[in-house]
């Protein structure tokens, strides 16, 4: 045991000594570590950066949402509002929550001149208490906000906006009572209708827009239009398999180009010093503990290199992928994520696969007998 000790510490010494006597072998072999991992660090945080963008309009939209809109009854000038929106609200009222809103052709302005789309509807209505609401996100909640509505002056409650206002496509709406739509019935307006799916239950929300696809096809509803997070799922799914299928080459090419380069300069270093490593093997010393000394080398130097490379690809990211149009916000929620940092932390893997097989031929070649070498 005090012999293997000795030995393993003689072993690191001279591998220390020799990093100070001959820098330029570690080096080379840190500098293509570093660049490897710099190129691979900043590939999969943008594979990652792009998944969450695409994650985050599903959010948006809704995942479980549908817009349905129809500005058939608008065109006709009418106020009796659309027969098909009334016709599916009944049929998808059974599986989750429908709301029927009225889009008023009429604008409301507040103080600063700013542009306020209006709607009218039963359920919002009745769960609303206020006359005249105001959904905002920017606006303080339950602030009452003075508001003009063509020749007149309101006063609204500010609410916080539900998800199916920024899933029509809108930053602020006013909610105005049903009393009030008479006044403005013969300009028509443009009918809504949001679904949230609750029940996660058949009949599925694909199942639920192909019926209603097949319906606007079927009764030729070209004023009806469908709004739904499916092509962002689609468009997600085949992103990730994409992205998988990516990763999986990036990090077995890392991998690749390390054991050819790190595995070459290894083996130049090893028959450099073959007569000396045939010498500690005369004396006694096991093949496995001048192959692990060999390894160690490699191994301790790629993942210095590798280790902080990451950590400078973080601190970098910001600059980088905000030239690239990502959201500073988005940048940083993904920085410290635990899945960003689990996603990189492939690279290591594929740095230390490399050092891995890079270091089979000088395994190899520590079998080749002593007196071969000696003579």
């Amino acid at each position: 045991m005090k012999s293997l000790i000795l030995t393993i510490a003689y072993l690191w010494k001279d591998t220390w000594s020799r990093w100070f006597e001959q820098p330029g072998s570690p080096l080379a072999k840190g500098v293509v570590v570093a660049i490897l991992s710099t190129l691979s660090a900043f590939l999969l945080i943008g594979f990652y950066l792009q998944e969450k963008t695409i994650l985050n309009k599903i959010e948006a939209l809704g995942a479980n949402t549908i817009v349905l809109k129809d500005t058939s009854a608008q065109s006709q000038g009418s106020g009796g509002g659309s027969t098909t929106l009334k016709r599916l609200f009944q049929d998808l009222h059974p599986y989750g929550e429908c709301i029927f809103i009225k889009m008023i052709p009429i604008v409301a302005k507040d103080s600063f001149n700013g542009v306020l789309p209006v709607i009218t509807s039963e359920e919002l209505e009745k769960k609303y208490t206020p006359t005249f609401v105001l959904f905002s996100n920017t606006k303080p909640k339950n602030a009452s906000v003075r508001l003009r509505l063509q020749n007149n002056y309101i006063d609204a409650i500010v609410l916080q906006s539900p998800d199916w206002i920024q899933t029509s496509g809108f930053n602020e709406v006013l909610l105005i009572p049903k009393t009030w739509e008479k006044y403005y019935n013969n300009l028509g307006t443009a009918d809504w209708l949001i679904f949230r799916d609750l029940s996660n239950q058949f009949p599925s929300l694909e199942t639920i827009v192909s019926s209603i696809q097949k319906l606007k096809k079927s009764e030729n509803l070209r004023a009806l239009q469908i709004i739904s997070p499916l092509k962002l799922r689609k468009e997600l799914q085949k992103w990730q398999e994409k992205a998988k299928l990516w990763k999986q080459a990036l990090i077995a090419s890392l991998a690749v180009v390390i054991a050819l380069i790190c595995g070459t300069i290894s083996v130049l270093e090893f028959r450099q010093n073959l007569y000396i490593y045939s010498l500690m093997r005369s004396f006694g010393i096991s093949n496995i503990l001048l192959y692990l000394r060999a390894f160690a080398d490699s191994f301790m130097v790629a993942n210095l290199f590798s280790i902080l490379v990451l950590f400078s690809v973080y601190s970098l990211s910001e600059f980088v992928f905000g030239n690239f149009g990502f959201s500073k916000l988005l940048i940083n929620e993904s920085i410290n994520h635990p899945n960003l940092w689990f996603e990189t932390a492939q690279i290591l893997v594929g740095v230390n696969l490399g050092v891995l097989f890079g270091s089979f031929p000088i395994y190899i070649a520590l079998k080749k007998p002593i007196g071969l070498v000696l003579n």
